[in-house]
């Protein structure tokens, strides 16, 4: 009960005013449960906390068991106090407005609780500070704003105890009881492994400023079921054929924003790792846009949002990195997950120029890329392209004989193939060829013999797949080949080469 003066003219009276104390109920626990966390993005949440608490390495554990029980992080970042850790475990112990240093990745205050409380319904935090260790686990089937602090008897029973008690300094996440992130799930096993897949792949790409090679002065460790993870950039800032523009920088509020635009090389430009990515494939057109980062770390990739309503495939190989502070959080509004943002209106007309410079540069890589000579009438197996005053050859893929063998191969296998044609093309001894053929063009040996002729004609029918035998029809169906199309005695041939399909059937 609080008391008051107010003034009224010359006089003042006292006011009596009642505050009734409104405690959270256990349902609103609950309701947090729904925020619509992916398990992947749960994870990167508590990898968050680890970084900020710096961290070297950190290693997540999926129960690798047929029945799994629980999810792991570990790291070896400062640790708490029990003091600390209790707070830590408080929703909204530290504003979104508190100062924090460049370093830490936090933003409300709740990502410990909310990623954890998404995915599981148990709760266990265990840290280890200057030797000492504070153990407390949550449960939420007890319907209670209370946590449990672990005894030692107890706390032997969590998963990873074993790792963390021999460490000086760092703090052990365990979730248990993963109702939601096994939510639905037949074989549970199965589902684990699709997560462990995901979660992969999410932090390459999140962390991958923080992982081995990349730009950030805090550099970690970051293991996923044993298996260490590298950044996936989606920049390809270490491929020489990207083209850079120079970075961009804008104040706000006393803080600096810095932009950066990206065009990614064509796809004959891309190396073999490269190759294999998602991204820099079939989902390279959705890729394109705007890529915000936060203290380094990945926050939204891909789409132009307010800027551009659409993508396109003449922008299709441009990205630009926007780098923003932590201070500047407020002018983006970025959502408890930490996945979507909104630039504030300063940096309209920047990232507008960005998109319209990537957008042009992107069609000249699709238009100058070359330009086929060869006679589009005619199925070549070497294929000729004229590109800025220069030629080149290149193996065609898409000829029947190597589609056919491609077709058999797993897709491993495949882009091994594609991969050896590439590096056959491109090491095509020409300068020597054109110096034996000036010395003595005779002596190049083109002649197609017989043998050779009727062997290629019988892989080009098996290729084919035709099912016709009569000479006639077939002659329809490769006249049109290369080494066939000028063959006064392309029947003669066809014939020969029927004989050794049917030779060998036998």
């Amino acid at each position: 009960m609080d008391e008051c003066s107010v003034a009224t003219g010359e006089r003042s009276r006292h006011v009596t005013r009642n505050f009734v104390p409104v405690v959270p109920q256990a349902a609103l626990l609950e309701s947090l449960r729904s925020l619509g966390y992916d398990p992947e993005v749960a994870i990167a949440d508590v990898v968050d906390n680890s970084i900020s608490a710096g961290a070297s390495e950190i290693e997540i554990l999926f129960d690798p068991s047929d029945d799994p029980k629980y999810v792991s992080i570990l790291d070896d970042g400062t640790g708490m106090t029990s003091e600390e850790l209790l707070s830590a475990l408080t929703l909204g112990a530290k504003s979104s407005d508190t100062f924090r240093s460049e370093s830490d990745l936090g933003r409300f205050g709740l990502g410990l609780k909310t990623a954890s409380f998404s995915q599981a319904r148990i709760l266990t935090v265990v840290s280890r500070h200057m030797r000492r260790t504070s153990a407390y686990r949550w449960d939420l089937d007890r319907g209670e704003w209370e946590v449990e602090n672990l005894t030692p008897a107890r706390l032997k029973r969590v998963p990873g105890y074993e790792r963390v008690k021999t460490q000086a300094r760092g703090t052990l996440v365990v979730w248990e009881n993963l109702d939601d992130l096994l939510h639905g799930s037949e074989i549970p096993s199965r589902r684990i492994a699709e997560v462990v897949a995901t979660t992969k792949s999410h932090l390459s790409r999140t962390f991958h400023r923080f992982l081995k090679g990349g730009d950030q002065s805090n550099q970690i460790n970051l293991i996923v079921n044993g298996v260490q993870l590298t950044g996936e950039d989606p920049f390809l800032e270490s491929n020489p054929a990207t083209q850079v523009t120079p970075v961009e920088t804008v104040e706000l509020d006393g803080h600096i924003m810095k932009i950066q635009g990206f065009v990614l090389p064509h796809a004959d430009k891309f190396r073999e790792k490269e190759r294999k990515r998602e991204d820099l494939g079939e989902g390279m057109w959705h890729a394109q846009g705007f890529y915000f980062y936060r203290n380094g770390r990945l926050i939204s990739g891909g789409g132009w949002g307010a800027i551009r309503k659409r993508s396109t495939d003449s922008a299709k190989h441009t990205r630009v990195r926007i780098d923003v502070p932590n201070q500047l959080d407020k002018h983006w509004k970025l959502d408890v997950q930490k996945r979507k943002v909104e630039p504030p209106p300063v940096l309209k007309k920047v990232l507008e120029r960005m998109h319209d410079i990537g957008r042009a540069k992107g069609e000249k890589i699709i238009t100058y890329r070359g330009r086929r000579k060869s006679d589009e009438r005619i199925h070549f197996l070497w294929e000729y392209f004229e590109d800025r005053g220069k030629f080149r050859y290149e193996i065609n893929d898409k000829h029947p004989i190597i589609a056919d063998v491609l077709t058999r191969l797993s897709g491993s296998e495949q882009r091994a193939v594609r991969s050896l044609l590439e590096k056959i093309a491109d090491f095509l001894p020409a300068e020597d060829i054109y110096k034996r053929m000036a010395l003595d063009s005779k002596a190049f040996d083109t002649s197609d013999n017989d043998e050779k002729i009727t062997q290629f004609t019988a892989a080009l029918i098996r290729a084919l797949d035709i099912a016709a035998e009569d000479v006639e029809s077939i002659r329809v169906q490769v006249a049109n080949y290369e080494q066939l199309h000028r063959r006064r005695d392309l029947e003669k041939i066809i014939q020969t080469a029927l004989d050794l399909i049917n030779s060998e059937k036998g």
